[in-house]
């Protein structure tokens, strides 16, 4: 009996995974292809019952060896079908991941947010195989963690009781935990990348400003996005926060109470009824709010206060492509062309889309046909190919730079500017590689390109638009250098791509980048400068902007606010 003992003893040693001591316990993980992997580590109380639309609050501390193995709950998406998509999803979602290699001593650390739109999304979609072979084989290890999504996230009354922005301060927790203990773990608590694509680039841009997280990085990683948007600032969110309580019978203010007591599926049937997107091109009904604490002031003039520290910021030279032309995230953004629809698309398509979306209650009050028209001429008008009997594929790419610019392009470059004259050293580089599959045969060419979510197939090995051989040339030698860029810039705070000599932006007004193209890579200049302009001298002109409306009343010196 003693031998048997002694036996079953040995094999359950032999079988045990790599286990680490955190603040809170000890957990015990997996290994995989020579790293070890810690799956679902709880960085927070489950933010139900009282605990919902609070700030996180602590983990309790745990006695036995907490088993960090597999998968538990994503967070809870904006909209039922969403749900039904993923094999778990619920409120008590606040875990992270941790992917380190086996032998691990003062690594640096990337710090992964995902993206959704602040609606969608989870670690776990990402796994953890492709971190283990090209990041944690490479000497990095890499954190990536949840936060609470859509009404669970971000309903707000626009008071300091009920400000929102809890998916953000969920960030922030995961952050602090990783601080805290990511040392035991092997890594460099004093070498945190923090690391986003989409809404998660949004939140890193947020995450280096707020007093809350804005000294807890090393370096920052910005891709595809930029908090410098009216998506990223919610101008409506409180206004739909209202909405979904009058439906649910809750009263307003002081809802909070009330909202905590409904249940996901009564929440899930309000959304029926509210719809899970706005239709317009403020696009999202949940994000982030200025809510004087967590961002304290508007982007553009919150980075101020932010400290300098190196940042890489990348995007797509076909950003809205993935929402127009491709027909893609339906369930958060309402601008997609079916094959029926691509053929209608011409100048009074356009000019249909400026009036109802874009420029709707009003917008710019008297001189909204003004602004309509200018709108018009500088997308449409302007460029258009005079001797072209097909002009089509001119319209559907037009279509999809209006959006292009607005969502991200005009955005992204604001923040660059904002950056740059406060002498913080940024790396820019713009994705103009795709592999022709992700591209349908009924799209015209003219309106093809790199879309977003592009890198997405790069970086992470996730067939987001087609599955990519990334056996073959030119893509095995682009995922090779967007994943080498990622982790020269974490290890060093310089990213490194080939031979290239790839400086910081030295001009706001003259943007040279990294250009990543089929044929190689370039140092260019001159990156979105004449949308920016536009938008930006329409912006001082009528005293309201378009891309982020809560930023108008900074340049509405010379206009009654809107």
């Amino acid at each position: 009996m003693r031998i048997f003992l002694v036996s079953v003893i040995l094999i359950n040693a032999c079988w045990a995974g790599p286990i680490v001591e955190t603040n809170y316990g000890k957990v015990e993980g997996i290994e995989y292809e020579g790293a070890e992997v810690f799956l679902a580590i709880p960085f927070a109380k489950p933010p139900v019952d009282d605990l919902r639309f609070e700030k996180p609050v602590a983990p309790d501390p745990w006695e036995d060896v907490y088993p960090a193995t597999q998968y538990r709950n994503d967070c809870t998406p904006h909209y039922r079908l969403v749900a039904q998509f993923s094999s778990y999803s619920g409120e008590d979602c606040l875990t992270l991941n941790i992917i380190k290699p086996k032998k691990a001593e003062k690594l640096p650390v990337l710090f992964w947010i995902h993206g959704g739109g602040y609606e969608i999304g989870s670690a776990s979609q990402h796994g953890y195989e492709f971190f283990a072979k090209r990041y944690a084989s490479q000497g990095v290890i890499v954190a990536t963690v949840q936060y609470r999504l859509g009404f669970m996230g971000f309903f707000s009354e626009g008071t300091s009781d009920v400000q929102g922005n809890w998916g953000l301060f969920d960030q922030a927790a995961a952050l602090e935990f990783v601080k805290s203990n990511i040392e035991n773990f092997g890594g460099d608590p004093n070498q945190i990348t923090i690391w986003g694509y989409s809404a998660g680039a949004a939140s890193v841009s947020q995450l280096t400003m707020s007093p809350y997280t804005r000294d807890s990085y090393s370096k920052a990683i910005i891709m595809s996005a930029s908090s410098f948007v009216g998506w990223a600032t919610g101008p409506n969110v409180v206004e739909t926060s209202k909405q979904l309580a009058e439906i649910l019978g809750c009263p307003w203010p002081g809802a909070k109470e009330c909202m905590k007591k409904k249940s996901l599926h009564e929440i899930f049937d309000a959304i029926e009824v509210q719809g899970w997107t706005t239709g317009t091109i403020d696009i999202l009904r949940w994000s982030p709010v200025i809510d004087g604490d967590f961002m304290t002031k508007n982007p553009e003039e919150l980075i101020k206060e932010s400290p300098v520290k190196p940042t890489l910021i990348g995007m797509s030279n076909k950003e809205g492509s993935y929402f127009a032309a491709l027909n893609m995230g339906r369930v958060i953004a309402d601008f997609g062309l079916s094959p029926e629809d691509m053929p209608k698309v011409d100048e009074e398509f356009i000019s249909e889309i400026i009036g109802r979306k874009l420029l709707y209650n009003n917008r710019y009050g008297e001189n909204r046909e003004k602004v309509w028209n200018d709108i018009l001429d500088f997308y449409v008008k302007q460029g258009k190919p005079a001797e072209v009997k097909d002009l089509n594929g001119f319209y559907v790419d037009r279509y999809s730079e209006l959006l292009s610019d607005i969502t991200f392009n005009v955005p992204i470059l604001r923040e660059i500017t904002s950056r740059v004259e406060r002498k913080t050293p940024v790396w820019t580089y713009r994705m103009d590689h795709y592999d022709k599959n992700i591209w349908k045969k009924h799209i015209p060419e003219q309106a093809r390109g790199s879309p977003h979510a592009n890198e997405y197939h790069y970086l992470f090995d996730m067939p987001v638009m087609a599955k990519i051989d990334m056996k073959k040339e030119p893509d095995s030698w682009i995922q090779n250098d967007l994943i080498d860029m990622v982790i020269s810039f974490a290890k060093t705070g310089v990213p490194q791509i080939e031979d290239v000599e790839w400086r910081p932006v030295s001009d706001p007004d003259d943007v040279n980048f990294l250009n990543i193209r089929s044929d190689g890579v370039s140092i260019e200049h001159g990156l979105f400068q004449e949308p920016l302009a536009f938008w930006n001298e329409l912006r001082q002109r009528e005293g309201f902007d378009l891309i982020d409306p809560t930023n108008s009343a900074m340049h509405s010196s010379n206009k009654d606010e809107l």
